[in-house]
């Protein structure tokens, strides 16, 4: 079975994980981009690394903004936020919408702060 994995935000941080999940076996990693995603669609991504050398990250699929991903109609396993958490300025949280199956997909933040969960924790949990 395939697992689909969402990364949102797909800056440094967001494509280097996605870029390692991507190794592995019946894993799709799709990334939402914003100001890099015609770069992306072209060239997808370069990895330069000490520890795993350099490669070409190509996601699965690529979309420009939440609401192409939502258009897809896919149901994610995994969806994997790597924005810049600024709590005091955005709720990223509500990016999520519609793209969370409370039945299937698991949320993993990959941002630094205290309390960057909390919203999530909000909307998600039950």
């Amino acid at each position: 079975m395939t697992i689909k994995v969402l990364i949102v935000g797909a800056g440094a941080v967001g494509a280097f994980y996605g870029s390692r999940l991507a190794q592995v076996a019946d894993v799709q990693v799709s990334v939402i981009c914003r100001s890099n995603y015609k770069a992306v669609v072209e060239n997808g991504f370069n990895v330069t690394s000490p520890k795993y050398g350099d490669y070409k990250f190509i996601p699965h699929r690529t979309f420009s903004n939440p609401q192409d991903a939502r258009n897809a109609k896919e149901t994610w396993d995994y969806i994997v936020v790597s924005t810049k958490a600024l709590p005091d300025v955005s709720d990223d949280s509500e990016i999520l919408e519609r793209l969370v199956d409370k039945d299937r997909s698991s949320i993993v933040l990959i941002q630094n702060g205290l309390g960057v969960e909390e919203p999530y924790a909000h909307i998600y949990l039950e």
